[in-house]
């Protein structure tokens, strides 16, 4: 075991290190969220957002009415990480590319150990190997954004949760004190504590104080979100968690009729009143209701059923197309299908809250940036739902190689001809459904 993890760890550490070289241009179109705030926090030691950074394109125009400055547009925990390392290391984004290479590697190795305890060290194997390669979030270590981060948090988590006693408050605590500094980095995460919970309920050092273990997990979350609303109070005069954007994102699911790729200039803005931070949220939220109120159920199903196609879009904003993810997809769903009658412990802690978080995301933003938090949950189905065709046709074993090698065949012959095959495969992705 430890030969694989020194094996996956080092190919892990080159292949990214190799693409961070090559292809070195921190992508941000996020410059306003994130670098600015940081760059706040060391010169003047507070943490706001000039609305003149956050309008840029049309995605955030919504927030046009919000006040000149928003002091919680979102939360902090990624920023505070930037303006340390830019503290240490001077204005330059090398030391979050290396960082995040650094983690993202050892989150693959946390799968070998995760896989090989939950399901087995076969599962372990495959899903840390396909982590290596997986191209979904390689291209991320040269992101200034979240996901890295959190995913290796995620895996972290999960790696406590099958190696330690989850009975005892010691590890409770940590858990939840990761699922806390995960919720200020990203909030999402925050939703795999009741999964936790559920999943642990049925082991018996877990069950006899389900209350008391059930409100540990939530304890760090809650901690920081209160400390977080009590700091925005002081400022606003009004309660608010985790962000002031959450509107945005709930009223964006009006642009159905356009698609998530098209503009948004040409949406018939209407005006809106002059309201604070917290309340022009809550009003785009309410927007968002009325909206969908006045939708008929076929234009429910058919806003949704869009939404879900973006969330699981092959293609990455640029074009390129990731096959890796592609190629695991069925896989992922294949294993979920055949556990489905399971109550397994496996089934809980993987299958569950990966499918909820994704409904979450096509509920609220689908994004194929947002589903990379979710990749060692992702990986770690794929390699179950791998194993289980590999055994069912364990008889047949040229009809097997065949079939898996002509499945990957297929997608590297996408990647590759890319250009060509372009417009036809959007025009029978768009076509699906408009």
């Amino acid at each position: 075991m430890f030969r694989h993890a020194v094996a996956i760890f080092v190919v892990c550490v080159s292949l990214r290190a190799v693409y961070a070289h090559v292809a070195y241009n921190p992508y941000s179109n996020t410059k306003g969220e994130f670098e600015n705030p940081a760059l706040r926090i060391l010169k003047e030691g507070k943490y706001y957002f000039p609305k003149s950074e956050i309008l840029v394109g049309p995605f955030f125009q919504p927030l046009r009415n919000f006040p000149e400055k928003m002091v919680a547009f979102r939360e902090p925990g990624f920023a505070l990480i930037l303006a340390g390392l830019y503290g240490l290391f001077g204005y330059s984004n090398w030391p979050l590319c290396l960082l995040h290479v650094l983690l993202n590697s050892l989150m693959c190795v946390f799968l070998l150990l995760i896989g090989s305890k939950m399901i087995s060290q076969r599962a372990g194997l495959v899903a840390a190997w396909l982590g290596c390669f997986f191209f979904s979030m390689i291209p991320y270590v040269m992101r200034i954004y979240v996901v890295v981060i959190n995913a290796f948090l995620l895996t972290v988590i999960y790696w406590i949760i099958t190696h330690k006693d989850c009975a005892s408050w010691k590890c409770l605590a940590t858990v939840s004190a990761l699922i806390g500094i995960g919720t200020m980095i990203k909030p999402e995460i925050g939703l795999i504590a009741p999964f936790l919970w559920w999943s642990l309920l049925k082991q018996e050092p877990f069950r006899r104080h389900w209350f008391r273990n059930g409100a540990l997990l939530c304890l760090g979350t809650f901690v920081l979100q209160a400390a977080w609303a009590v700091r925005n109070y002081m400022l606003l005069g009004d309660w608010l968690f985790v962000r002031s954007s959450t509107g945005t994102y709930f009223f964006l699911v009006q642009d159905w009729k356009f698609g998530w790729s098209r503009q948004f200039y040409q949406i018939p803005w209407e005006p809106w009143p002059v309201l604070n931070e917290v309340e022009h949220s809550r009003y785009l939220v309410k927007k968002y209701w009325d909206f969908l109120s006045q939708l008929s159920a076929w234009e429910i199903f058919r806003t949704y059923s869009w939404r879900a196609l973006q969330q699981f879009f092959p293609f990455y904003g640029d074009g390129s197309y990731d096959f890796t993810f592609t190629g695991l997809l069925p896989f992922c769903f294949l294993a979920v299908a055949v556990n489905a009658w399971k109550s397994a412990l496996t089934l809980r802690l993987l299958a569950a809250p990966y499918l909820a978080l994704n409904a979450f995301y096509i509920f609220v933003q689908p994004s194929h940036g947002y589903r990379q938090l979710l990749s060692p949950l992702f990986l770690l189905l794929s390699s179950m739902g791998i194993l289980w065709c590999w055994d069912k046709l364990s008889r047949w074993r040229s009809l097997r190689l065949g079939l898996f090698g002509a499945w990957t065949a297929a997608h590297v012959f996408f990647f590759f001809y890319l250009d060509s095959l372009k417009p036809l495969l959007r025009s029978i992705f768009y076509g699906t459904i408009h």
